[in-house]
């Protein structure tokens, strides 16, 4: 009664190229790019600039060199030109103030959503 007329196997509805270089078959949603998925991300994203931006700039270009530019303990040293003692506790430093940054916008945010 309620069993549909035909079944089809998602290999059989994913796209298949054509001798011409076309696709046939039917596309599957893309479930990661929904608008409120994208709006919210871009919120976070901006919440997360904005909260570097309120770090201490001795922090935050550690920070940034670390952990955006992807640069090593050493290397960041060398291009800060301190010693790599000093990157690690201004790294912890920056971290610490970022998270609490975070927090504190993540907190507010879940009190919003729910009211």
């Amino acid at each position: 009664m309620f069993a549909p007329k035909a079944e089809f196997s998602l290999d059989e509805l994913r796209p298949k190229a054509s001798s011409d270089g076309n696709t046939t078959g039917i596309e599957i949603a893309d479930w990661d790019s929904l608008p409120d998925n994208i709006l919210l991300d871009s919120e976070l994203r901006n919440a997360l600039a904005a909260s570097i931006q309120q770090v201490p700039e001795i922090y935050r270009s550690v920070v940034l060199l670390r952990d955006v530019e992807g640069l090593n303990t050493s290397e960041t040293a060398e291009v800060l030109e301190i010693s790599t003692d000093t990157v690690k506790t201004r790294l912890h430093r920056g971290r610490l103030a970022l998270r609490q940054s975070m927090d504190a916008y993540l907190r507010s945010s879940q009190g919003e959503r729910r009211t």
